[in-house]
């Protein structure tokens, strides 16, 4: 991949030559900086599975691959959308939002890269030559997101309208947008770095990559099955969508390929051709400049995120402590709460992997609740809620969310600082874990599972109060089940490594077979009430058992884990 795109662009050879630029030092930048790129996990592939960490070489494609399946989902505008220019205004808005969502997410690490500043600059290298390649850079890392993202497209429209000519219409216009986008998500980082802390701006990123991944993994499910059949509207039953840029864009192909001369579409092909090249200007001429300086200064403004720093430390940690104080039976749980509590909160990794996983059980229950695998009525299918007892499916589903933070947090990049538990005068390391389970619980879970009881007694009433208050024991048992079973081991003190073959499977299978199990008896006993209350007890009682056992976990069982 990285020979070709390399070949594809010697082909410009002699422009850099005239330019003074060193074609050898080019060469050997572009390749070294392609095959980082390669190694650097998409967003660590969008919060992937926590215990792997194989040598990554495909980054790049994997990128490119999220960029074409999006870009084939974008074809279902074409098959249930009529009107050509509302079709394109749809395909331009989705393109614009995917687009710069993928490159706020996936290319924050290439864009705000200084390491060129000290590694390369300090060598004979000539200025000429470092700024062309990193601008070839950056043209290389767009151009895997934009061409994926249209050829489905472009060629769905050069086979539909049987002309080249629509084809190289459409190419043209997608340069002309994705340079209007670029223009967009400068902007943004200027906003962003000159009102935000350093800090405060990662984190920002990070939560742009998370619903990111939610965005990808519902219109995966969802789009499919909530298209109607056939859709008839026009932009001129919306006067106002002509003030969008998208649909200046959408205008100027009906404009050049259906020869439509009016008013409107001749304002919309000069808007169309003149905002893009203004906008790159404007980004060239001004924002360059600003944005080069603001980036030296992330790396250095520190005086506005020490202060920052402590208020998260007087105010979170005080927070933690007081539940910690409430919740725990001794000092060693209370460490064990505190934590977890502090270094889930400020590990980058651990919330990539684990804030995906709210989206993914709201997804997940639109998806099952619908009446058909296509063209389900989202709408009826609400109004039918009451009449059905989906909130079982809703509790139950929602303990995913404690399960996949569990399976991330005895991993850590940083795994070597966990000698202080093995240096430690500590006789049960399971009163530490007890703690950590307490505190994933409480953070994670508890304060989703109450956004459920709400939605809950909303729309099904105060009648549902004991099958949810049987939810939640049973969820209890089966994060402590899961626990006990796969987390018996101490927080944030493990190697990211590659799971076994066969245990992951056995851990798949278990992690839908437990709450499937468990929810599967509910369901069948949650009209009668007695059973209801018969199992409370129950399900509390075996709890306490398996958290008794949990807890009292010793050093010579943690060892055989």
């Amino acid at each position: 991949m990285n020979a070709i795109i390399l070949s594809l662009l010697s082909v410009l050879n002699p422009v850099w030559r005239k330019m003074g630029v060193d074609i050898y030092q080019l060469n050997e930048i572009l390749r070294i900086k392609l095959i980082m790129d390669n190694r650097r996990p998409a967003y660590r592939l969008m919060g992937g599975n926590s215990g792997k960490t194989k040598e990554v070489n495909y980054a790049t494609l994997f990128t490119m691959g999220v960029s074409l399946l999006m870009g084939l989902l974008f074809l279902l505008i074409f098959k249930f959308i009529t009107d050509p220019v509302m079709q394109l205004l749809i395909f331009f808005s989705a393109f614009v939002s995917m687009m710069a969502i993928t490159l706020i997410s996936d290319f924050t690490q290439v864009l705000l890269d200084v390491k060129d500043n000290y590694i390369i600059l300090p060598r004979p290298v000539n200025d000429r030559t470092v700024l062309v390649a990193r601008l070839l850079h950056i043209f290389i890392h767009i151009s895997t997101v934009v061409f994926p993202l249209a050829c489905p497209t472009l060629v769905y429209l050069a086979i539909n309208r049987k002309s080249f000519f629509v084809a190289v219409v459409f190419f043209l216009l997608v340069v002309l947008i994705s340079l209007f986008t670029l223009f967009l998500v400068n902007a943004l980082y200027l906003v962003m770095m000159k009102f935000l802390t350093p800090t405060r701006f990662k984190e920002i990123i990070s939560s742009i990559q998370v619903v990111f991944s939610i965005l990808i993994f519902a219109s995966y499910y969802l789009i499919p099955r909530l298209v109607e059949k056939d859709i008839s509207m026009t932009v001129d039953d919306y006067p106002f969508l002509y003030f969008l840029p998208p649909t200046w864009f959408a205008g100027a192909f009906k404009f050049l390929v259906y020869g439509d001369h009016s008013v409107l579409l001749w304002v919309c092909f000069i808007l169309a051709l003149l905002v893009p090249i203004i906008s790159i200007w404007i980004v060239i001429k001004y924002f360059a400049p600003s944005f080069n300086k603001n980036i030296s200064s992330l790396q250095g403004d520190t005086e506005r995120n020490k202060s920052k720093l402590k208020k998260l430390k007087g105010e979170g940690q005080t927070f933690a402590q007081r539940l910690s104080r409430w919740l725990s039976k001794d000092y060693l749980e209370k460490a064990g709460f505190d934590f977890t509590w502090l270094v889930s909160g400020r590990s980058r990794e651990f919330r990539l992997k684990v804030y995906p996983s709210f989206g993914y059980v709201l997804v997940y229950f639109v998806v099952l609740i619908l009446p058909g695998s296509r063209g389900g009525n989202l709408m009826q299918a609400l109004q039918d809620l009451p009449g059905t007892n989906s909130y079982i499916l809703l509790i139950y589903i929602s303990s995913f969310v404690f399960i996949t933070a569990a399976s991330t947090l005895p991993y850590s990049e940083k795994f070597q600082s966990a000698w202080v538990f093995f240096s430690s005068p500590v006789q049960k390391p399971g009163a530490i874990m007890a703690g950590a389970f307490k505190s994933l619980f409480v953070k994670y879970f508890l304060p989703f599972y109450l956004m459920i009881v709400v939605l809950s007694l909303s729309v099904w009433g105060v009648k549902i109060l004991p099958n949810l208050l049987l939810g939640i024991i049973n969820v209890f048992t089966i994060a402590i089940m899961y626990a006990y079973v796969f987390m018996r081991k101490l927080p944030f003190s493990l190697k990211i490594e590659a799971n076994k073959g066969m245990a992951t499977y056995l851990k798949g299978f278990l992690i839908m077979i437990i709450p499937g199990s468990i929810g599967l008896v509910h369901y069948l006993v949650v009209k009668n009430i007695y059973l209801v209350y018969m199992f409370m007890p129950i399900s509390a009682a075996l709890f306490w058992l398996v958290y008794t056992s949990y807890r009292n976990t010793t050093w010579e069982q943690l060892a055989k884990k």
